[in-house]
Order: structure tokens, then C-alpha cells, then sequence
């Protein structure tokens, strides 16, 4: 299931066979900053919250067909909304309604007619309940898939660094220079690998704790180019890869540098991993108001829909070797992710299997808040 992220609003829905309940309820809640969706019918309610993330359902129990307890029994029954709370608004006031409400999984019982105070104090608690549960599961899948790329992508290649190391210890005079140079290249990959690996970790280490300083001005598209090239010419020469430019917008993007040299680098890489040798990537700016878009596109071996959709989420592993069988853990696009939206961008991916993939990302040409 989809999950909000902790700035967009608090999704809530209203279930209630009388539209005028609806509407005092949403006229109570819409102040606070909620997205209010509605519906009129307990079927209605359950195709709403398998369809769309909620953050909280507000069910009201006298309902024709289907009432609010059988609906809260088939969403806790349903592994994908049992975890969405769900709050009774109703006119039954006896015990045994209430205690029939706890037990098929309510978290609260709102007694109409509604105080509005209370009532938003409540919503609140469980809103705020909810969000914080969901962003738990975030960081523990987070904290699960780092360890897996620090036990899993760094040791190996520390284990192949060890045992070539080992290899020309005790073979030293035996091996001849074409072999000692052979092995001596397996070091230099292994260890630029692990370099290269550590350095993403930590990049993304400093996001998560926001010790990643955010130091955006005004710089021209065709110095963020040029820095990029610069760095990934030569691993694109190693592999007879051109890299062609088009540039419909070269003024200037308001950017952090610094991050957007990482995931020009960091597209480029994938580009060059995943195309085949003595093919070409293109590298393609273009401007529409205030809006410049990036777009890095290859001709390499594509993706499936399947693995376009885990693409940027840390919880997902997407594992494919490069056209030289290079490796990669995913956590470059991760970075990318995280910087592009640091500056209220968006990054997609559009690529189709076999036949090549094109990145893009968008910037703002000006600061859009400045005063």
C-alpha cells in the first residue's frame, strides 16, 4: 500500500449514509489542513480504502446494507487496511454497542451529537498515531535494507580485495607481469567499488540526519554539465560510450550544487553501467516557465514496469548487473530521490526493456519563496 509522507496532508475519510453529517463533520475538520473524502455506503467506503492510502476513517454504525461494524470488520480483515484506525461516530450510546465497536477494531467511539473541540482533539491524536506508525515502518525498512547493503555489497568486495591481496602475496615471484598486472586491476576495481559504495552510504547517512548542509544559489545549467562530463568521460570512454548533449536551456537553475553534480554523476553512471559498449547516452536539458528538466537517456537494456515501480524506495532491492556485469545496490537513485526533492523537484524514469531508459529530473530557475 502507498503511504503519504509526513508533509502531505493527513488524509481522512467520512463514512456516513446522511450527507449532511458529512458535511458537518468535513466543515469541522477541513480548517485544520485535512483531505476530507466521503462516502455515502459501507461497500463505497471499502473500495475507497483498498483503492487509496487514508490516514483515518470516521464510520458512522447505522448504515442500510452494511453497517459500520461489519465495514471495520472486513478492513481489519484485509492485511493491506487492518492498520488504518478507525474512529466511531454514531448516536449509539448503550455498553454493548461500544464494547461491540472496540472489539470488531476501533481505536475510538465519538458520541454525536459531536463537540467540536473534542472531536478535533481526537482526530488529532490518532492522526498523528498514524503517521508516526508509518513512519516507523519507513525507517525500520530503511535501517533493514542498509544493513543488508553494508553485509551483503560491501563485504564481498572487501572479501575479493583480501583474497587477491593474499593471491600476490604468496605468488609474487611466480606470477609474471601480465598476471600481476591482471590482478592488480581486480584490486583497483574492487576497491574503487567499495570506495564508491561507502561515500553513497554516508551521503545518505547525512540525509536521514539532516546533517547534509542545503546550500542552494543560481548556476548555469552548462557548469553542472560540464562538471558532470568532466567526471564521467572517462568511465565512458573505458566502455566506447559517447555522451552527446542537447541543450535547448543553458541560463541558470537555482540549485545546491554540490547535490546536483551527485545525481548528474550518479545518472550518468547507470546510464554508462547499463548501456552496451560503443553505444551512445544523451544528456538533455529543456525549459517551460520556471521549470528546467534534465533527461539522461540510453540505449542500454531497459527495465521492466515491475522494476521501474521499486526504483528510488531504500525498502526495494533492484539487483541487475551492467552490460559488463558491473554491480550496483540502488542506493545512488536513492540519493538522487532525496536531493531532487530537497529542492522541490520531481525525478521519473520512463524506460522500456531492451531497448533503453531516460532519467529525468526537474529544477526551479529562480527561488521560488524568495521575499
Amino acid at each position: 500500500m502507498t503511504y503519504h509522507t509526513k508533509n502531505q496532508p493527513a488524509r481522512i475519510l467520512i463514512v456516513d449514509d446522511f450527507i449532511s453529517n458529512i458535511q458537518i463533520l468535513a466543515n469541522m475538520l477541513k480548517p485544520h489542513g485535512y483531505d476530507i473524502e466521503f462516502a455515502t455506503t459501507g461497500e463505497e467506503a471499502i473500495d475507497w480504502v483498498q483503492q487509496e492510502p487514508f490516514d483515518l476513517v470516521l464510520l458512522d454504525i447505522m448504515m442500510p446494507e452494511m453497517d459500520g461494524f461489519e465495514v471495520c470488520k472486513k478492513l481489519k480483515e484485509n492485511d493491506e487496511t487492518k492498520n488504518i484506525p478507525i474512529i466511531f461516530v454514531t448516536a449509539k450510546t448503550d455498553e454493548s454497542s461500544i464494547q461491540k465497536g472496540f472489539q470488531v477494531g476501533a481505536v475510538d467511539y465519538i458520541v454525536k451529537p459531536y463537540r467540536e473541540s473534542e472531536l478535533v482533539e481526537r482526530v488529532k491524536t490518532h492522526v498523528t498515531l498514524e503517521r508516526q506508525r508509518k513512519e516507523l515502518i519507513k525507517t525500520n525498512q530503511a535501517k533493514d535494507r542498509l544493513f543488508s547493503i553494508i553485509g551483503h555489497d560491501l563485504k564481498n568486495p572487501m572479501s575479493n580485495i583480501f583474497g587477491f591481496i593474499k593471491l600476490l602475496k604468496e605468488n609474487y615471484k611466480a606470477f609474471d607481469d601480465e598476471k600481476k598486472q591482471k590482478y592488480l586491476h581486480y584490486l583497483f576495481e574492487s576497491a574503487k567499488s567499495n570506495l564508491e559504495l561507502l561515500e553513497e552510504l554516508l551521503e545518505w547517512s547525512r540525509t536521514q540526519t539532516n546533517n547534509k548542509p542545503f546550500r542552494p544559489g543560481l548556476y548555469p545549467v552548462s557548469e553542472l554539465i560540464d562538471n558532470a562530463l568532466h567526471i564521467m568521460n572517462e568511465t565512458a570512454q573505458n566502455k566506447e560510450i559517447t555522451i552527446e548533449t542537447i541543450l535547448n536551456y543553458t541560463g541558470e537553475v537555482y540549485c545546491d550544487k554540490a547535490m546536483i553534480n551527485t545525481v548528474l554523476r550518479n545518472l550518468l553512471g547507470n546510464a554508462i553501467k547499463f548501456s552496451h559498449p560503443e553505444s551512445s547516452i544523451t544528456l538533455k536539458t529543456s525549459a517551460q516557465n520556471n521549470l528546467v528538466k534534465f533527461e539522461v537517456i540510453d540505449q542500454g537494456l531497459g527495465m521492466s514496469k515491475e522494476n521501474q515501480q521499486k526504483l528510488f524506495h531504500i525498502d526495494q532491492h533492484v539487483s541487475t548487473l551492467g552490460t559488463n556485469e558491473e554491480k550496483g545496490t540502488g542506493l545512488g537513485l536513492i540519493l538522487c530521490k532525496e536531493f531532487i526533492h530537497r529542492h522541490n523537484g520531481q525525478i521519473w524514469v520512463e524506460s522500456e526493456l531492451n531497448k533503453g531508459s531516460n532519467f529525468s529530473f526537474t529544477l526551479k530557475m529562480r527561488e521560488s519563496n524568495k521575499k
